[in-house]
C-alpha cells in the first residue's frame, strides 16, 4: 500500500521531538519577558502612587510592558516552523520519487514557491500580533479587575501586589508562591498550537505544490496521537 509506505516513512518521533525542543525554547524567553513585564509593572504601580491613593481614573491608562518583545517571538518561532515545514515537507516528497537527487527533477518545481512563502510570512506576523496582543489583553483586564476590587474592598498594597503576581502565573515559570512551583500552562498552549499549525502549513505547502507540479497525486491527513495531542 503505497500510502501506507509514505506514512511509514516519516519519522513522527523526530518531529515531535523538534517541535517541543522549539515550543520549550520559545516559551522560556517569552515566560523571561513577562517576567521582566511584572517586574516593571509592579514598579510603575508603586512608583506612580496608584495603589497607595486608590486611583481608579489611572488603572485604564496603565499598559502591560513589553508586548512588543513578546510578539517579536512569536514571529520568529512561526517564521522558524514554517521554513522547517517547507524543508521537511520537500524531503518527504522526494523520497517517493526514485532517483529524484540525481536526476534533479524535484528541485525545479519546488523553486516556484515564492508566494507561499511570502503568505506564510505574512501570515506569521498577523498571528503575532494576535498571539501577543490577547496576552496583553488578558493581563490588562485581569489587571483593571484586581485593582478596581482592591480599592473597592479595601486590600492592603501587599495584598493587591500578591495578586497581580499571581495573575501572570498562566504566562510566567517560576514561583509566585513559596514552594509552588508552577508551570505557564497557558502560553505553552499558545506556542503549541500555532507552531504546529505553522510548521503543519510549511508542509501542506509543498505537497499542494507537489500537486501542482504533478509528483503528488494526493494527500491524506492522518491523526497521531502523540504526546503533545
Amino acid at each position: 500500500n503505497q500510502k501506507l509506505f509514505i506514512e511509514k516513512t516519516i519519522n513522527f518521533q523526530a518531529i515531535e521531538k523538534k517541535l517541543t525542543n522549539e515550543e520549550e525554547k520559545v516559551v522560556g524567553k517569552i515566560s523571561s519577558i513577562l517576567e521582566k513585564s511584572r517586574a516593571l509593572l509592579v514598579e510603575t504601580l508603586e512608583k506612580k502612587k496608584i495603589l497607595e491613593k486608590g486611583n481608579v481614573a489611572a488603572v485604564n491608562k496603565i499598559e502591560i510592558p513589553f508586548i512588543g518583545n513578546v510578539k517579536t517571538q512569536f514571529e520568529r518561532s512561526y517564521n522558524t516552523l514554517s521554513k522547517w515545514g517547507l524543508d521537511d515537507g520537500k524531503v518527504e516528497v522526494k523520497k517517493q520519487i526514485p532517483d529524484s537527487d540525481s536526476f534533479g527533477i524535484v528541485d525545479e518545481p519546488f523553486l516556484s514557491l515564492t508566494a507561499a512563502k511570502t503568505f506564510l510570512k505574512a501570515l506569521s506576523k498577523t498571528k503575532a500580533i494576535e498571539s501577543a496582543g490577547n496576552i496583553g489583553d488578558d493581563l490588562k483586564k485581569k489587571l483593571g479587575v484586581i485593582l478596581t476590587e482592591g480599592f473597592r474592598l479595601g486590600k492592603t498594597t501587599d495584598e493587591i501586589i500578591t495578586d497581580v503576581f499571581q495573575m501572570f502565573t498562566p504566562y510566567v515559570e517560576g514561583n509566585v508562591i513559596p514552594e509552588q512551583s508552577v508551570e505557564p500552562f497557558r502560553l505553552e498552549t499558545i506556542v503549541r498550537t500555532n507552531n504546529t499549525m505553522f510548521y503543519n502549513q510549511g508542509r501542506l505547502s509543498q505537497f499542494t505544490q507537489g500537486i501542482k507540479s504533478g509528483l503528488v497525486t494526493h494527500y491524506q491527513y492522518s491523526a497521531i496521537l502523540d504526546g503533545r495531542t
